[in-house]
């Protein structure tokens, strides 16, 4: 199945960490998929992680009564076995090159324009005692960054 790591990615980045709540999936069977994940273990390195690996319940599942999986997730763990995955695929030495994330991507983009950004930037740092932002955007289109 070669698109579990894509469906892995998809649930803990669009729910979990945008919506902080699980994504409930409804399989082609009608039985149900989610994830559980595990919480981070606080000064606990990646290398320590590595060490006790045998003991995380990473990619342990259950099934309930229903028919129902849920799939138990370590995200550490999980960051250790795509970075492995990575390593052993020799993608870093091929000459690939990464193209950068650009806005808009094949629809309207966002509607406004760099006046309009600069005035609720200012507008916003006017209100907040913490941020001195509207100083330091007040360079003008000549100033270099």
């Amino acid at each position: 199945m070669k698109n579990l790591l894509s469906a892995l990615w998809d649930l803990i980045r669009n729910g979990n960490a945008h919506e902080y709540q699980d994504i409930f999936v409804t399989l082609t069977d009608g039985k149900h998929w989610t994830l559980g994940l595990l919480g981070v273990k606080y000064k606990c390195s990646l290398a320590a992680l590595s060490k006790e690996r045998s003991s995380l319940r990473h990619l342990t599942y259950c099934l309930d009564q229903a028919g129902d999986l849920t799939l138990t997730v370590h995200p550490r763990a999980l960051f250790l076995d795509i970075s492995a995955a990575v390593r052993n695929a020799n993608l870093l030495n091929r000459g690939l090159v990464l193209q950068p994330l650009v806005r808009p991507r094949g629809g309207k983009g966002y509607q406004f324009d760099s006046t309009q950004l600069e005035r609720a930037l200012q507008k916003g740092a006017s209100r907040s005692s913490d941020i001195a932002l509207a100083g330091a955007m007040s360079y003008s289109s000549a100033d270099t960054l």
